[in-house]
């Protein structure tokens, strides 16, 4: 498999088991959008064919969660919370302060069996102000971030 038509980069490659007509070519990463990769095949003997165009879908991305389902508790002198609802098992959520990039400010897995975690931070200020929420999916990439606005102390 390489990642042009003709010359280019060997991305990865696979030998057909004996008694079998298919093998599998595994590589760490195409990417988190769509696009194409092309395939040849070769033999005992024999010339490497043509490679054959084909394309690949993007991976699937986590659904943002809810703005309705978040609370946000910006507690006085002990640590403040995030309670996220309405997920799924084994989803992982992380608390941001800024839209891109930014600082994690906390992070909490769903527990099995659930629907809700509770994301611990330190502190989110004393004054009023924003955290960005996203949801990890299993099987799938981060979510947009969600805006949450959040009282004073």
């Amino acid at each position: 498999m390489y990642d042009v038509y003709t010359g280019g980069n060997l991305l990865g490659s696979a030998t057909v088991p004996e008694y079998s007509s298919e093998a599998t070519i595994k590589i760490t990463q195409l990417g988190t959008t769509a696009g194409n990769v092309f395939v040849s095949v070769s033999g005992n003997g024999k010339l490497e064919s043509n490679r054959t165009l084909v394309y690949y879908s993007n991976e699937f991305i986590s659904d943002a969660p809810d703005a309705n389902y978040i609370i946000v508790t910006n507690n006085i002198g002990k640590s403040d919370t995030v309670k996220v609802s309405n997920i799924t098992a084994d989803d992982m959520v992380k608390v941001y302060d800024l839209s891109t990039g930014g600082k994690l400010l906390g992070y909490g897995i769903v527990a099995e069996d659930a629907s809700e975690v509770t994301v611990k931070i330190t502190q989110l200020g004393t004054i009023s102000g924003s955290i960005y929420v996203t949801v990890t999916s299993a099987g799938a990439i981060e979510s947009n971030r969600t805006k949450i606005n959040f009282s004073a102390e």
